[in-house]
């Protein structure tokens, strides 16, 4: 019961980023959902810190990975994934990841149940053993 229960009183505090080789002003987004217009924000600075010619070169290499089927070998590397993260922020390539999730995109990831729900199934299950097993044993 504690490992249903225990994840509401984890808070975002324990999140942490390692640090961004490429940009050391990258936002750091280790908790989901992450707000669009924050996320276009933070990511704005990254086109004029990296130049309008390297942007744009990686934007078709990018869209040519995606293409390919080999984004996520072109997305390994910090900067190609600064790059892809900026373009995703602007809207010029879409989500590649399930688990990359705006805040206005919930409903469209929402395949499994809340904690809420998911706590509440455990503790009816929890209970209905219990006293199942009461009545199993008070019967021999």
């Amino acid at each position: 019961m504690g490992l249903v229960v225990f994840p509401y009183f984890i808070s975002n505090s324990f999140a942490s980023c390692i640090e961004n080789e490429d940009w050391s002003d990258a936002p750091c987004m280790d908790s989901f959902p992450i707000n669009r217009a924050e996320f276009q924000n933070d990511w704005a600075p990254y086109y004029d810190y990296k130049g309008f010619e390297f942007m744009e070169s990686k934007y078709v290499e990018m869209k040519q990975a995606i293409s390919d089927g080999t984004f996520n070998d072109w997305k390994s590397n910090r900067e190609n994934s600064n790059v892809y993260y900026y373009y995703l922020s602007v809207g010029k390539v879409q989500n590649q990841y399930d688990h990359f999730v705006f805040d206005d995109e919930i409903g469209k990831y929402a395949t499994f149940p809340s904690y809420f729900v998911i706590t509440i199934a455990s503790i009816f299950a929890i209970v209905g053993f219990a006293i199942g097993f009461v009545i199993w044993r008070k019967r021999k």
